[in-house]
């Protein structure tokens, strides 16, 4: 829905920040689904989460890469 991929190589750091957002400012959604797959974050950028949002995922995997 998003845009995140979860394919493990692609730079998912805009559409994992997009869904957290909306997850925040959707006031009936509290929580940010993310299906099976590895998805990669920028090294250089930081995601925000709301105190108020939960990941939720069946063996998803987001991990900060140094790398892009």
């Amino acid at each position: 829905m998003f845009g995140a991929k979860g394919y493990g190589i692609t730079d998912d750091t805009v559409a994992i920040q997009v869904a957290l957002d909306y997850a925040a400012e959707a006031h009936r959604v509290s929580h940010a689904e993310f299906l099976n797959g590895r998805y990669k974050f920028s090294g250089s950028g930081s995601i925000f989460i709301s105190k108020f949002v939960s990941l939720v995922g069946d063996k998803a995997e987001i991990k900060r890469s140094k790398t892009m």
